[in-house]
């Protein structure tokens, strides 16, 4: 469970930023003109978990291993 605040981004370096790794994760938004859409930024200030969330035999993206861009 992630908690924190959320910021709606319209305009600005960091919604561009976001709009671009939108576009690189999923192509199809490639045609689309999405760049007047607002993104939805949430700053984590918390996390919780239960149980090893780890899956078997990776590292986790601290020590290099999964990327979760």
């Amino acid at each position: 469970m992630l908690q924190g605040r959320a910021d709606i981004l319209s305009v600005g370096a960091e919604h561009a930023r976001a709009q671009a790794l939108l576009r690189a994760r999923y192509p199809q938004l490639g045609p689309m003109n999405i760049e007047a859409l607002p993104v939805i930024a949430v700053r984590v200030e918390r996390v919780a978990s239960w149980g090893d969330l780890s899956v078997a035999g990776l590292a986790s993206p601290a020590q290099g291993g999964l990327n979760q861009d």
